[in-house]
């Protein structure tokens, strides 16, 4: 996928992280598009998800179940250097040695737009709104 991606002239992240989670080599086909540089280098890979996320510790999620199933695909909104929010699909896939053990992973993120034609708030408005749904539901 990583290499289709940069072909086809695709935007896309890449990131190689750790087994932790931290970003190790960074790579962005459109430089100076208020991405991430190489200061990312590092740190978590958390940075690139919203706040709300964050809290949520999605990244670290998505990571498990990378490890577990071999990779992981998310289509939602992401974070830019800036802080402003794009939508996106991010592909995780684990990497692992040749006796089987986690190395690390490859994230690569495409950037799209939201299919459903929603800004970044309009979006979070509904996110919250389901949190809190199920909140009920659960206690129910």
């Amino acid at each position: 996928m990583h290499a289709t991606s940069l072909e086809r002239g695709d935007h896309c992240s890449i990131a190689i992280l750790d087994s932790r989670g931290m970003v190790v080599a960074w790579h962005d086909s459109l430089p100076g598009a208020a991405m991430f540089d190489h200061r990312v280098i590092g740190t978590h890979v958390s940075q690139f998800y919203p706040a709300a996320d964050v809290a949520l510790q999605l990244a670290d999620r998505q990571l498990k179940l990378a490890s577990i199933l071999g990779a992981d695909t998310r289509e939602g909104w992401y974070r830019r250097a800036n802080g402003s929010a794009f939508w996106g699909v991010t592909v995780i896939e684990a990497l692992q040695l040749k006796n089987g053990e986690l190395h690390g992973y490859s994230h690569v993120t495409r950037h799209s737009r939201d299919p459903r034609g929603r800004s970044h708030m309009a979006a979070r408005r509904i996110s919250r709104q389901f949190f809190m749904c199920a909140g009920v539901a659960a206690a129910a």
